[in-house]
């Protein structure tokens, strides 16, 4: 906004969720408040939904994409790459992760202690939990299983 300051701008930090109800109450109802969305589309369904829907329009400018295969672009914009990942306190575990397992968050003396978005409110963890059941990794959770509750090596 200091760069441009004759451009004004109402920024909503708001869950994806949110922001999709947002936006389309307010197309169902002829009232196109949201000039710029920026939001991530983990599966296809924004694409599917809105895009071809025309609600939203695919904003892809010439000077970066001038460099990408077209091919990549057709339904996205790919031009970063994100993780999710778990992460630990240092403080309380200086030795290095408590965990060896995934598993093992699922263990009594796990309740209470761990802290995540809910699922149902973002696209991403549930793509994230989405992702245990693709490919190899079901098969790998199930090797890595081990249903006693003592430490587990592995996944």
């Amino acid at each position: 906004m200091a760069k441009y300051p004759e451009i004004k701008c109402t920024a909503f930090d708001i869950s994806t969720n949110e922001l999709l109800d947002k936006v389309t109450r307010e197309h169902e109802a002829g009232q196109y408040v949201a000039d710029v969305v920026h939001i991530k589309d983990q599966d296809g369904s924004l694409y599917n939904e809105y895009v071809k829907n025309k609600i939203f329009y695919l904003y892809q400018p010439a000077d970066i994409f001038a460099h990408i295969d077209p091919s990549y672009t057709e339904t996205a914009t790919p031009l970063y790459i994100e993780l999710t990942q778990l992460f630990y306190n240092a403080e309380t575990y200086p030795d290095g992760s408590p965990i060896t397992n995934i598993w093992q968050l699922t263990l009594p003396e796990w309740k209470g202690k761990i802290m995540m978005q809910n699922p149902l409110d973002n696209v991403s963890w549930g793509s994230w939990i989405t992702g245990f059941c693709v490919g190899d990794v079901p098969d790998q959770l199930a090797a890595a299983y081990n249903p006693c509750p003592a430490p587990h090596d592995g996944v």
